[in-house]
């Protein structure tokens, strides 16, 4: 075999060199490569989370209440849950939620609590029954619960039948601007040519007066009443505007006029009729007083009957 000639067997070495250099380097380039590449993730098994069951309702005892009433219940049922105590409360198209209050879970079968039926927005008919959990654990039981809307039959006091019998009474003097604050006494109250009277005696003529009674009322389980009447008589004065009435039913005042506005009047007969909240228990006050005034040191109103209906 001929030999190259130098110059050729020189350029040979160095094109080898060059192919082995770019092998060595790919080889690299590749180890490289799988030494620094993701290795594939590995899928994680799914994780099952079983939900907390809903709480079942299945009795609510009683089953119906009247309007204007509180009514303790009892809500049996499953999957109740302990610790903070869960939100119940009534529903109904059209109407505001009803919260229950004082709830407190006896055991997983069974809860105690009441509802205020006590609103005057509240309509009569069936109500459901919602419940919810701390954990946003839901029951419900649809038109579980019926409100009625039972009217009592009307209850009257007669004064000169029943007397003052066990009606509670004050009276008290409210001062004046002057040094001298005077005194009043409570005049009454007590039967007088059998009407009941009450009010009050003024040592000084600046100085006011008021005077109440009360009592409460109860009406038979599941009834309630909605409106007043009162007939009366407040006593005249020369300063009419001065003078002056009240009636409040349950800690709401619904009625308040001076003599110079009719009903009441001055010194005349009248006859007050007013609505108030529905309710079961109801306690009315009637009031009337005496603004500072000169000349007048005698206040007093006659009462005749009242009526609940």
């Amino acid at each position: 075999m001929t030999p190259l000639p130098p110059n050729k067997e020189r350029l040979l070495k160095i094109v080898g060199a060059l192919i082995g250099i770019a092998i060595i380097g790919l080889v690299l380039a590749v180890i490289a490569m799988g030494a620094f590449s993701t290795p594939p993730q590995k899928e994680s098994p799914p994780v099952n989370i079983t939900p907390a069951p809903p709480s079942i309702i299945s009795v609510i005892t009683p089953p119906s209440g009247g309007l204007g009433t509180l009514v303790p219940v009892t809500i049996e049922g499953k999957d109740f849950s302990y610790g903070p105590s869960p939100s119940i409360w009534l529903a109904k198209q059209g109407e505001r939620d009803v919260s229950a209050t004082d709830v407190a879970v006896v055991s997983p079968t069974l809860i105690k609590c009441t509802f205020p039926l006590t609103a005057s927005s509240m309509s009569a008919g069936q109500w459901d029954v919602f419940l919810k959990n701390v954990n946003e654990q839901y029951g419900s039981k649809i038109g579980v619960f019926t409100v009625t809307n039972e009217i009592s039959p009307p209850l009257k006091w007669n004064w000169s039948a029943d007397g003052w019998g066990d009606w509670q009474h004050a009276a008290l003097c409210k001062g004046t601007t002057r040094k001298e604050t005077g005194s009043c006494s409570e005049y009454g109250p007590f039967m007088e040519n059998g009407f009941g009277v009450q009010g009050s005696s003024v040592t000084y003529d600046r100085v006011q007066t008021e005077s109440s009674v009360w009592k409460t009322f109860t009406a038979p389980s599941g009834t309630r009443w909605n409106t007043l009447t009162f007939n009366g008589l407040l006593s005249s004065s020369k300063l009419p505007r001065a003078r002056w009435m009240a009636v409040e039913v349950n800690g709401e005042r619904i009625f308040y006029a001076n003599a110079t506005q009719t009903p009441p009047g001055n010194g005349q007969a009248f006859t007050i009729t007013q609505s108030f909240n529905p309710a079961n228990s109801v306690t009315v006050m009637i009031s009337g007083g005496q603004d500072p005034t000169w000349g007048t040191t005698m206040f007093t109103m006659q009462f005749d009957t009242l009526t609940l209906s």
